[in-house]
């Protein structure tokens, strides 16, 4: 109740400050957070005319929510992450930073928007979906850090440092669904990237939970579990529960992705899921830390799924043509609930 009543008060007197600057219309405010609140700001570019909305993230006026608001601002920088050129004006005290509004949600509302139009997700849609989840533990595994601005496409190119950026607060909150690009991997499904970047933290390893990248890698596999299973809050402990032979390792792996187990036929629990891709999602939630998949594994052959299965690798499934999955993300998206 007290962070939600600070939220709303400081929304309110960023509302007046760019209500005195025609070049802004101050939409709303979003939500708060553990150390600030998120507001949804429109600029209008006086010489063009071509309106743009952003989110300002304001710390609350403490110092741990300051400095909090701090870190996030330079792993933003670090990681590239799209920032708003929106000046400082010193009679707002405190932490704010602007970053891209992106119009079709978070993961999470996706899901549960999902729940109640379909019975289950395309594979097409599913594997690209888990390919920006990839190529976002990848930029945190090793943070692009460049002052030329080039965008790249995070690719593991050789060796990965030892460290790298842990999220440490990666749910389907701070994932969020943008339009599409132009590029072969996002013309029929949303891009995704993950926000909120305020609690990361940096080590070698841990050994309850290894090294940032298998943290980032395990909570993507249990993205992917919430998007087969269409259930938002999908729990998945650590505990070596179920086992899945890989075929390309010689292995019989054990993994938390009970949820989705068994994999292939005539048992599977989920007969229409690709068992490529669940084998994958299976890696990705390995029980032993040491087991857990490469990003350079994962790019490679996620990326190659991407590339190659098209719908003509699903036969008499017409749900897995280019058509069907882009109408039925944006029905998900922004159609009401019927």
């Amino acid at each position: 109740m007290g962070d939600e009543y600070t939220a709303k008060t400081e929304a309110e007197k960023l509302a007046r400050y760019f209500s005195d600057d025609e070049r802004f219309d101050f939409v709303g405010f979003i939500a708060n957070g553990s150390y600030g609140s998120a507001s949804r700001v429109r600029y209008q570019d006086p010489i063009t005319g071509v309106c743009k909305d952003v989110i300002v993230k304001r710390a609350f006026q403490s110092e741990s929510a300051e400095e909090a608001m701090r870190l996030e601002r330079e792993y933003l920088r670090i990681l590239e992450v799209e920032d708003f050129p929106l000046n400082r004006d010193p009679r707002i005290p405190g932490e704010w930073i602007t970053m891209e509004w992106l119009s079709c949600g978070t993961l999470g509302n996706f899901i549960i928007k999902a729940k109640r139009k379909v019975d289950r997700l395309p594979n097409r849609l599913l594997w690209r979906f888990f390919l920006c989840l990839i190529r976002a533990c990848i930029a945190m595994a090793d943070p692009p850090n460049r002052d030329d601005g080039r965008v790249e496409r995070e690719m593991v190119r050789g060796e990965l440092p030892e460290g790298g950026v842990a999220h440490a607060d990666l749910h389907a909150g701070n994932v969020v669904l943008g339009e599409p690009l132009s590029d072969f991997e996002h013309t029929i499904t949303p891009i995704l990237k993950v926000i909120d970047f305020g609690r990361v933290t940096e080590w070698a390893w841990l050994d309850e939970i290894g090294s940032p990248t298998t943290s980032n890698v395990w909570e993507v596999g249990k993205f992917m579990i919430s998007l087969i299973t269409l259930n938002e809050r999908e729990v998945v402990p650590r505990v070596g529960r179920g086992s899945v032979l890989l075929p390309d390792r010689g292995m019989i792996l054990t993994t938390d992705a009970v949820a989705i187990l068994p994999i292939d036929p005539p048992d599977a629990r989920y007969p229409l899921l690709d068992p490529d891709l669940g084998r994958l999602i299976c890696w990705c939630l390995a029980s032993e830390i040491t087991e857990s998949p490469s990003l350079w594994d994962l790019g490679n052959q996620v990326g190659f799924a991407v590339a190659s299965k098209q719908a003509t690798a699903y036969p008499n499934r017409p749900e897995e043509t280019n058509d069907h999955i882009s109408q039925l993300w944006r029905r998900i998206v922004f159609d009401a609930d019927t």
